[in-house]
């Protein structure tokens, strides 16, 4: 027995389980891609044995069922995490004050494990649908179906016979009927669909199968099955079904999930009811929908808000009160919690979600307890590992520069916050017309009230990849343009504005494809009615499946569109609410109402007189209408106005852009001193030294003006700071550039402040290409309205990513170093083994309280701590990672080369956490397909796999052997 559990506590034990577990979770998240996200969990996370199908890694190769191979399932991986857990206390470990807490950890490991197997186990799910003034004491399960049949011959109650939708199925594939005593008739299930859509008999359709009920009119057709886990998605069974008694057959019935009332069957005076619907649980209590709010931000299809007034009435316990449900806001009664998940897609009603997890509060516990030990075990480990830093770095430090160089970086700093900001440096363009003012106008878009400049700058923006006109003269200011747009569109129809690259998209306009680029909306125009054409054809295909051609004539088609909005005053909101119920509107239909004999609006006759001047090119009348107006808001709007200039000036300085040039300064400066080996007399320093200092000083620049910059969004979009995919890009860089520093004061090498400039100019290079084509601080669905969440989930799961990240920049320039350069020198070398390995710890503890923090949100919103959904699995993917990474190394697995190799590979792993898993198609955190976002992704996939394929190379291949014997 001992010498069992002395294997079973090896870390060597815990290292490949933890390996099966990430193979697990990466080959079932792409399975929830093909086979959908609930079945994927109970066939690869909640079962012993996992039958992985080889075409999940073969795109498109189709496999035969014999073929799939048998994986170890979530439930036998979970077990020997326990049990390994529980042995390596029981054998390894020892009570000590300096293992307080990984014994606390490793307990709250043990219950999170059980806490998933509970709710596995015992939770219950489904969907309570009530109309307005309409009630419901029954769940549907969206999961499972029945065939429901229905008798009304007991006194006072309905008698159902419930038949289980696989019994239904097989009933189906074998042809056998289904027969019961309580049923006076026999069924023969002729077809069953698992998803079907409903199609209108004749014509396309073909003819009707059925010959009773309301499948005589209709037609079930085969598609798909769903892969979402919302009650917005989900698969819709039908089947048909020919009934009989006593040799005679009755009829032929389509059933459908999609019928909403049970269909009737006459026999001997009796009228039964037939229904195929969801499995449905009845309950002791009634719910009545007294209201339901469906609000819209102004001018979009955002949901702003969901909300349902219920009446809850339990005989049981003599409770009968009304309580308003709403996103994050749960109602909970009788150990069950009602949720607002969704509505009829008419608004005639809500859909509730009602959860009974009899283990829901074992997430919690674990939580804490794992959050606790981790924090203790990382402090512990961080003062030691601060103590032998200072040390190495007061033994490693040069003698500090005398004279001029110690004000160098002082001067290098400021040079780098001046061309940081250098936009705000540039004189404004002189011009006889108020455009700067009339830039501060605000508008309402996207939900959010901006000024005219912004929008005007997303309009350039998504239509030509730019934020102005470029002209063979000069550049036209994107609020110039807009006034061309909308008061004089013949000065813009022969500029080069619209960027159109797929060659197809270019034949379609009579073009080859070496002119592609910005083209006119004068060359569009001719082509106008087959672009139409073309851009409708291609959106009945789903977005999956577009290929190159079709995802460019729709883009093409939306850029158009949009600037034909703009041109007919449509969009953006132009006319502010006039009292505290009121609300933006376009000028299209303010000035529609005002000639209908509405009261006039005041901002209507202003614009009017601003378009009417900028058409003559009037520019006294222009600038006294541009006046006028800006005081009229600045009386009533005060406030507002204060941020409209704000944030004009935040567009002006386009201070990410000015940051990413200094993170190339220190990037360039730093990498130069790196190579550098003479000393400059008279100083005490090398010049190399100087250089590191200089970078330094640049990176902090950066990163002071890159803090500004996310202050200042905070500030203006009233939110956390990271809200969307480019929000977090600006962030993730942010904070790595931060924890460099830290590191690079400790370890005054160059080379965390190298890893550093990279991660901050790479990801600011990927936020600038996610906000291209939108506004950046949109406003918040209502189901991530809760600033508290955002700015604890996500800042923290955000921050994760910032470290894995760094620790991967970090390890990179050690594999590089090594392998192309003689200075990996071991006590360089030694430096950033403890560096990557610190940045790992670090990762491991934001990344699991990121993830944790993540599902208590997901239980707080709708009643699930984790749903195995594929951001979810992404995060527990980055976690894993980092947990392999310290596990491996406190065995003795690997040595410097594999820590390194992993680290790198923690890059691959965050970047599919953080972007793969949004595309691919399915899940709660699904933004949309996008083409050139997977050739990138590729791209920097086979870029780490290339650097790790370096650092694993034999030895003796390495430059920086001479250079470590000798120094040995």
């Amino acid at each position: 027995m001992k010498s069992l559990l002395r294997r079973m506590a090896s870390l060597r034990v815990t290292v490949w389980l933890l390996v099966w577990a990430m193979v697990l979770v990466f080959l079932g998240t792409l399975a929830q891609a093909r086979i959908g996200v609930w079945e994927a969990v109970d066939s690869y996370f909640r079962s012993p044995i996992a039958w992985m199908d080889p075409g999940l890694v073969l795109p498109g190769v189709a496999v035969p069922e014999w073929l799939r191979i048998p994986i170890p399932g979530g439930l036998v991986i979970g077990v020997l995490m326990i049990l390994n857990l529980l042995a390596a206390h029981t054998v390894r470990f020892r009570l000590i004050a300096s293992r307080i807490g990984i014994v606390i950890l490793h307990a709250g490991l043990i219950v999170l494990l059980l806490g998933e197997f509970g709710t596995g186990l015992f939770s219950r799910e489904g969907l309570m649908r009530i109309d307005v003034d309409g009630s419901a004491n029954f769940v549907e399960d969206l999961r499972r179906v029945e065939l429901a049949v229905i008798d009304p011959r007991e006194a006072g109650h309905d008698r159902v016979i419930s038949i289980p939708g696989g019994i239904v199925a097989a009933a189906a594939s074998t042809g056998e009927r289904i027969t019961h005593e309580a049923l006076p008739f026999e069924l023969a299930i002729e077809s069953w669909m698992p998803n079907a859509q409903l199609l209108r008999a004749g014509g396309a359709a073909g003819k009707a199968l059925a010959d009773r009920g309301a499948g005589r009119e209709a037609v079930a057709d085969p598609v798909p099955k769903v892969r979402g886990v919302d009650g917005g998605s989900t698969d819709v069974p039908a089947c048909y079904v020919t009934i009989h008694r006593g040799g005679e057959r009755l009829g032929k019935w389509l059933l459908s999930a999609d019928f909403k009332d049970a269909q009737a069957l006459d026999i001997d005076d009796v009228r039964y009811g037939l229904s195929l619907r969801f499995a449905r649980t009845y309950k002791p209590y009634t719910v009545h929908l007294k209201e339901f709010r469906h609000d819209k931000f102004v001018g979009t299809e955002v949901a702003r808000n969901f909300s349902s007034r219920v009446r809850l009435v339990d005989p049981r316990s003599e409770t009968d009160r009304e309580v308003v449900i709403w996103m994050n806001n749960p109602l909970r009664h009788a150990g069950e919690t009602f949720y607002q998940a969704s509505y009829k897609p008419d608004g005639s009603g809500t859909v509730l979600q009602v959860v009974h997890n009899p283990a829901a509060w074992l997430p919690y516990i674990a939580s804490t307890l794992v959050g606790v030990g981790m924090t203790l075990h990382f402090l512990m480990a961080l003062v030691g590992y601060m103590r032998r830093s200072q040390s190495a770095a007061t033994a490693m430090t040069e003698a500090k520069p005398r004279g001029w160089p110690m004000m160098m970086p002082w001067l290098v700093g400021t040079a780098g916050v001046l061309i940081a900001c250098s936009a705000l440096l540039r004189p404004a363009p002189t011009d006889d017309f108020n455009v700067a003012g009339f830039a501060t106008i605000p508008v309402s878009a996207g939900g959010r009230v901006k000024p005219i400049d912004t929008a005007a700058r997303h309009l350039v923006s998504l239509a030509s990849g730019r934020q102005s006109v470029q002209t063979d003269s000069a550049a036209i200011p994107a609020s110039r343009f807009l006034l061309d747009l909308v008061a004089r569109p013949d000065a813009i129809r022969k500029l080069s504005l619209v960027r159109v690259d797929h060659p197809g998209v270019l034949a379609l306009l009579g073009l080859p494809p070496e002119d592609a680029g910005r083209l006119s909306l004068d060359l569009i125009e001719t082509h106008w009615e087959e672009i139409s054409r073309q851009a409708g054809a291609a959106e009945h295909v789903p977005p999956r499946e577009r290929d190159p051609f079709q995802r460019g004539v729709i883009a093409l088609h939306g850029k158009v569109n949009e600037l034909l909005s703009h041109a007919a005053l449509e969009n953006p909101y132009t006319i502010p609410p006039m009292g505290p119920d009121a609300e933006w509107d376009s000028f299209r239909n303010a000035f529609a109402t005002y000639r209908e004999g509405g009261g006039p609006h005041p901002a209507v006759a202003y614009q009017v007189a601003m378009m009417t001047a900028w058409n003559g090119q009037d520019a006294e009348g222009f600038n006294k209408a541009v006046e006028g107006y800006l005081a009229l808001l600045e009386r009533d709007m005060a406030p507002t106005m204060r941020n409209m200039r704000l944030e004009v000036l935040f567009n002006r300085a386009r201070l990410f852009a000015g940051t990413m040039v200094v993170y190339t300064l220190a990037f360039l400066v730093v990498c130069i001193g790196l190579l550098m080996k003479i000393r400059h007399e008279g100083t005490g320093a090398s010049f190399g030294e100087l250089l590191r200092r200089g970078g330094v000083a640049l990176l902090w620049a950066a990163v002071i003006v890159h803090t500004l910059a996310i202050a200042l969004r905070i500030h203006l979009q009233g939110r956390p700071p990271v809200t969307n995919l480019y929000s977090s890009a600006i962030f993730v860089g942010w904070a790595a550039v931060l924890i460099g520093l830290a590191l690079e004061h400790w370890h005054r090498l160059g080379v965390a402040a190298l890893g550093a400039s990279a991660v901050g100019f790479s990801t600011l290079i990927i936020a600038h290409n996610l906000g291209s084509d939108g506004d950046t601080m949109q406003m918040m669905q209502a189901v991530l309205d809760s600033n508290f969440w955002l700015a604890t989930h996500v800042t923290t799961i955000t921050l994760g990513y910032s470290t894995t990240f760094l620790a991967g920049a970090m390890a990179s320039l050690h594999i590089v170093l090594g392998a192309f350069t003689n200075h990996l020198t071991p006590e360089r070398s030694r430096a950033l083994v403890r560096m990557v390995y610190a940045t790992a710890s670090f990762a491991l503890l934001l990344s699991f309280v990121g993830t944790v923090l993540g599902g208590i949100w997901a239980d707080q919103s709708w009643g699930r701590f984790w749903g195995w959904d594929p951001k979810e699995n992404g995060a527990v993917l980055v976690v894993l990672t980092m947990a392999l990474i310290l596990h491996a190394k406190w065995g003795g697995m690997i040595r410097e080369r594999g820590l390194m190799a992993l680290a790198v590979f923690g890059n691959i792993v965050t970047a599919w956490s953080w972007f793969g898993t949004n595309m691919l198609g399915v899940g709660l955190h699904s933004y949309g397909f996008m083409n050139s976002a997977v050739t990138w992704m590729l791209i920097f996939v086979a870029s780490q796999l290339l650097v790790i394929a370096v650092g694993l190379v034999s030895p003796t291949s390495w430059r920086d052997q001479g250079a470590l014997r000798e120094s040995a």
